[in-house]
């Protein structure tokens, strides 16, 4: 039974037992790059490694304009094996990587659930129209230090753990 539920843990996750250890290390893996754009060296280089990764994971450094990012994605999708992770941590308010009006989490945890969840389904929207299937937010950040990059960048819903 423990082997069963293990397989499906596996397969639910996209980790197969086909392949060789190569193979499957390369699951596990999301790398970043240089570069802003398809013609950059950086990402030429990414396009003919593209099949030794599971994905990449994109920062505003990648990220000149929307249509320069939808040709880096269509690019990483059309080359690889496998459907890749476009990996962001697009999180809203002050780390927004690209265009679009979404809160902060502080302003989020003000809000009731009802709003709380029409702000985050606007960030799901802009993010699958960039191509984007992974994003790294909302985090679950204790805001503590009221000194901290945490605090600045209003990345957390407080200080307090059941809240957040």
């Amino acid at each position: 039974m423990k082997k069963i539920l293990l397989a499906l843990f596996l397969m639910f996750f996209g980790i197969s037992f086909a392949g060789s250890l190569d193979d499957k290390i390369s699951q596990m893996i999301i790398i970043g790059f240089d570069g802003d754009n398809v013609k950059s060296r950086d990402f030429k280089y990414l396009l003919k490694n593209i099949n030794l990764v599971s994905g990449v994971i994109l920062f505003t450094k990648n990220i000149d304009n929307i249509k320069e990012l939808n040709n880096m994605v269509q690019a990483i999708k059309e080359k690889s094996n496998i459907s890749p992770f476009i990996a962001i941590d697009n999180e809203g308010g002050k780390i927004l990587r690209f265009e679009g009006d979404v809160k902060s989490a502080r302003e989020v945890s003000k809000m009731p659930i009802t709003e709380a969840r029409k702000e985050y389904t606007k960030l799901a929207q802009i993010n699958h129209e960039a191509g984007i299937n992974l994003n790294f937010a909302p985090v679950v950040d204790l805001e503590i230090n009221k000194n901290s990059i945490i605090a600045k960048k209003e990345r957390s819903f407080g200080d307090d753990y059941r809240i957040v």
